[in-house]
Formats: C-alpha cells, sequence, structure tokens
C-alpha cells in the first residue's frame, strides 16, 4: 500500500536509532511511527523505516521525498522474534526499499514528461477525438476523419496554443480550398470543441483572453473564406432535369430487392426535403383524404436548422402522387402510425469456419429507421452510374430540382416554393435567381396581350 502526502517544508525528522538488527529493534520504544534511517546522505530522497508494535514483529516501510512530495510504501514483516516464514531481514528490507523507490521515481518521471509535453493543436485535437469516441464511436470517427485531414495537415496544428494567434486561425480557414461550405461549417464546430475543451483542461496556461481570440480568429477566417467561394448558384451544380429524376428513382429500385432504397429516394426526389426530415417520417404522417382519393400528403417533419425553442411548427403539408403512395404502401402494411416510414435492413456477420472452408456471410438481422445521409453513399453511387449522371451529383440536387420544378411551373410564388420546402423566400431568391427570372419572363410573355389592331381587309365579290 502506498500513501503520499506533502512533505513538511521544515521541522526536525524523527530520530534516527539502530534497527539493523533484532536485537537493536527489541530494545526500541513502541511507537506509532516509524523509526527512520536514511538510505543516503542527505535529509531528502529514499529511506527505510521500522514501525515498533505494542506485540510481535515490527514492519519495514519505505519512504520516498521528491520535490516537495512523499510517499510512504509497506514492505513487509521485519525478522524479529516470533516473526512468520518469509519476514525480511535489514539487508532484504533496504534492497527492497531502493527497488520501490526506483520505480516510484520513473513513474513520476513518466507522468511529468506526460504533463510537460507541449499543448499544442495536435494534441488538443487527438483529447477530443478520444472523449468523443467514448460518448459516440461513430460521430468521433467522423471527427478524425475531418479533422485529421484539414487540420493536422496544416502546419497550424504543431504550433502550441499559448502563441496561437487570431491571425494563424484566420490564416487557416481561409486556406481551405475546394471544400464544401456545409463541410466547412462541420470542420470549425469540431475545431472549436477541441480548442475549447483544451482550453478548458489547460486554462492556467493559456493567456487571458484566449478564447476571445480563438473565437475572433475563426470568425474572420469563416467570412473571409465565404467571400472568396463563387456565388453558390443553382445553375453552377449539376441541374436534374425531370427525367434525370426518374432515371435516379427507377435506378434506385435496382440497388436493393426490398425497395427501401428505392422509397428513400423517391420520397426526397417527390417532396425536395432534406435527408433529416423524410427520416423522420412516420407511417401516421402518411395522410389521405378519403372524399378524394388522389389527394394524399405527406406531413412532413420540419428541419431542425435555426436557433432552438424557435416557434416554428412540428409538421407541414406536402402533396405526393398516387405513384408515391403506391411505392410506399409496402412499407405502411401491418405497422402501428408511430413507426418509422422509412427503414432497411440492418446485417450482422455469421462466422466462418476454417475446417469446413465456409466463409463469413452477412445475414440480415432487424430493420431499423436510415440514420445519417452517410448509410446511402454506397447504393447512392451505384444508382448514379446506372442512370448515366456523373459522379458529381449529391442526393440534394433532388431538393435543387424539386424547387426549381415548382418556380419554373408558374402557378406557385416564390414564398410559396419556399414554405413547401421549409425555407425562407429570402434563400430561394439568393439561390435560385436565375431560375426565378425565367420563371417571370416566361408568365410576362403568357399575359402578353396584342394592343394593335389588325388592318381592315377589303372584300372582293367574287363572280
Amino acid at each position: 500500500m502506498v500513501t503520499t502526502s506533502k512533505a513538511p517544508a521544515s521541522g526536525p525528522g524523527r530520530r534516527t536509532a539502530g534497527i539493523d538488527t533484532p536485537a537493536k529493534r527489541g530494545r526500541l520504544a513502541v511507537h506509532r511511527n516509524p523509526y527512520w534511517q536514511a538510505c543516503g546522505a542527505g535529509r531528502g530522497g529514499v529511506s527505510l523505516g521500522y514501525r515498533k508494535p505494542t506485540a510481535g514483529a515490527g514492519t519495514w516501510i519505505a519512504r520516498l521525498i521528491r520535490d516537495g512530495h512523499r510517499a510512504e510504501h509497506r514492505l513487509g514483516q521485519a525478522d524479529d522474534a516470533g516473526a512468520a516464514p518469509g519476514a525480511l531481514p535489514y539487508g532484504a528490507a533496504l534492497t527492497e526499499a531502493l527497488a520501490w523507490a526506483a520505480r516510484r521515481a520513473g513513474a513520476n518521471s513518466e507522468r511529468a514528461d506526460r504533463a510537460t509535453e507541449p499543448l499544442t493543436v495536435r494534441t488538443a485535437v487527438a483529447a477530443y477525438v478520444a472523449d468523443r469516441k467514448a460518448r459516440n464511436p461513430e460521430n468521433g470517427r467522423d471527427a478524425e476523419t475531418r479533422l485529421t485531414k484539414h487540420l493536422l495537415a496544416a502546419k497550424i496544428a504543431d504550433r502550441p496554443l499559448a502563441d496561437l494567434t487570431d491571425a494563424d486561425m484566420a490564416g487557416w480557414v481561409r486556406a481551405l480550398d475546394g471544400i464544401a461550405p456545409a463541410t466547412v461549417a462541420r470542420l470549425l464546430n469540431d475545431t472549436k470543441a477541441a480548442l475549447h475543451q483544451a482550453a478548458e483542461t489547460h486554462h492556467r496556461l493559456l493567456p487571458a483572453g484566449w478564447r476571445d481570440m480563438l473565437a475572433r480568429g475563426l470568425r474572420r477566417g469563416a467570412a473571409a473564406h465565404a467571400k472568396a467561394q463563387p456565388p453558390a448558384a443553382a445553375h453552377q451544380r449539376p441541374f436534374l432535369s425531370l427525367a434525370d429524376v426518374r432515371a435516379l428513382v427507377a435506378a434506385a429500385g435496382e440497388q436493393d430487392e426490398d425497395g427501401d432504397f428505392s422509397r428513400l429516394v423517391a420520397v426526397l426526389a417527390q417532396t425536395g426535403a432534406r435527408f433529416s426530415q423524410v427520416v423522420r417520417l412516420t407511417v401516421a404522417d402518411v395522410t389521405e383524404d378519403r372524399g378524394n382519393p388522389a389527394r394524399v400528403r405527406l406531413m412532413m417533419p420540419s428541419s431542425r436548422k435555426g436557433r432552438p425553442g424557435n416557434s416554428k411548427a412540428t409538421h407541414y403539408p406536402v402533396a405526393i402522387g398516387a405513384d408515391l403512395l403506391t411505392l410506399l404502401r409496402p412499407a405502411m402494411a401491418g405497422r402501428g402510425g408511430h413507426e418509422p416510414l422509412l427503414t432497411r435492413w440492418h446485417h450482422r456477420q455469421h462466422a466462418g469456419d476454417k475446417e469446413t472452408g465456409r466463409a463469413p456471410r452477412w445475414v440480415k438481422d432487424r430493420r431499423e429507421p436510415w440514420h445519417k445521409a452517410a448509410d446511402m453513399a454506397r447504393p447512392w453511387a451505384r444508382a448514379v452510374a446506372a442512370a448515366g449522371l456523373p459522379p458529381s451529383v449529391t442526393p440534394y440536387r433532388l431538393r435543387d430540382a424539386s424547387i426549381i420544378r415548382a418556380l419554373t411551373d408558374g402557378r406557385l410564388s416564390v414564398q410559396h416554393v419556399a414554405k413547401l420546402h421549409d425555407t425562407s423566400a429570402a434563400m430561394i431568391e439568393r439561390h435560385y435567381a436565375s431560375h426565378i427570372a425565367d420563371a417571370m419572363t416566361d408568365a410576362a410573355h403568357s399575359a402578353v396581350v396584342s394592343i394593335v389592331s389588325a388592318p381592315a381587309v377589303t372584300l372582293r365579290a367574287v363572280g
């Protein structure tokens, strides 16, 4: 057993006494504190102690004083009269004390080395990723991938945190080229979380106002990065025509025999909703008008964008066609209204058998909801290729296509299109301005009336 305490800064130590033979130890007075004998010159360092009991054999104690801290360790019974077999004579106790002190000093040195390891962006990220993985392994791995690729590969990674400046942070963000805005946002969130965690743990090692510096640098860098990017207009992204969308939905139906992926893609395509919304649909969110079977709608869960606690409605109606309803009916049959509408099979692996040569295989285990957009990455890539579209086409292009179809239809206002897609009219105007202009031009042409009277035609008599 080891005990540690702060060594007294001054004061006399317990007087030393002869403890090297059983006879000398037998003449010592009983005392609850050990009799100490230094194992080397000086007051500090390693000492061997002997605790004299009221009866029976005494006990050897080792003590180490280092850097103002004291640690003690019970070595075992002394070879006094009446001691049990295996009791330690003085020489063996001295050897044990020195060995224990060496191990203890080595461990303290290793901890000190770790404690004095430079606190850098890299060490802060490593601690954050380890903590994030412990809470949620999947999300932790996602954060680790982003941070490793974009932050730890930069020169700033080995900069001591105490030496960071807002110019360092802003310069790093400005240099993030060829990264989607959404990825930049997630990367900055991970970076702030990692460095804030380090600041919480090591606040005494960082200068005053360090967090304000960090926020200022990231904010400046993000603003400069956004300004340097080309306008995020929809026409600069791959535009999907209605024929493209239909080809994608058809190709999605070929990716799994149960139709799970096909249903997911079809809902995304016809509603224009985000992945995070459609995966929260329940069976009860499919509503039919009994008086008019042709009128079917989904009560789409609202997005979770915006500030917490806002007053936005939890659902909004989106009209769907009979074709989508037919596709969804197998997913609704025999299921409760509270159950997720869109699910898929979860597989588990059956171990192989080396003796029989049977290879491991994956088997269907249970059905569960889609969790994150990455779950559809592989079947989506296959569907895009099967539809003959470029690999750069992402599922979000289905939302673009839905918004553009609604704008160019001519019967819906910008405000109505925004409400049907759970966004703002300002966002629609900013990102789809060219399509709004086309729709307005078409509407204007259809409203043109003739204002010039046709010249009178003189009729001639025939015959």
